[in-house]
């Protein structure tokens, strides 16, 4: 299996009380969002129409559908990885994100949109 990274980018955490509480709750979302809970109500009226059924593919399926309601600028609000893959820049429409919290201040993880480093 090849290995590829594109556009890393390097990036520091400190996690404090306060983001400690951001992300419980990020974490509470997510797992709704996997059980089948949509934020902006029922799926069946979001969901976009495909084969895919892994997890994953239903998490990025969910996270498409929030940007449909669009916004005061259009109809539409594609995700940033979307409009990377479809300008041909990435070849999926993913992140790899790669840390480990510190309190140091060095730069201790990366970012990779359209792949995953399975070095980290």
């Amino acid at each position: 299996m090849s290995r590829f990274i594109i556009n890393a980018i390097p990036f520091e955490t400190r996690i404090t009380n306060d983001a400690r509480q951001i992300l419980a709750r990020d974490q509470a979302r997510a797992q709704k969002l996997l059980a089948g809970f949509h934020p902006h109500g029922p799926a069946a009226f979001h969901s976009k129409k495909s084969a895919q059924d892994s997890a994953a593919a239903s998490a990025t399926r969910h996270t498409i559908d929030v940007t449909d309601a669009g916004s005061e600028l259009g109809p539409t609000v594609l995700p940033i990885t979307q409009n990377l893959f479809n300008a041909g820049v990435i070849p999926t429409t993913s992140i790899g994100i790669s840390y480990s919290p510190t309190s140091h201040g060095i730069a201790n993880g990366d970012m990779t949109f359209g792949a995953t480093d399975t070095a980290k």
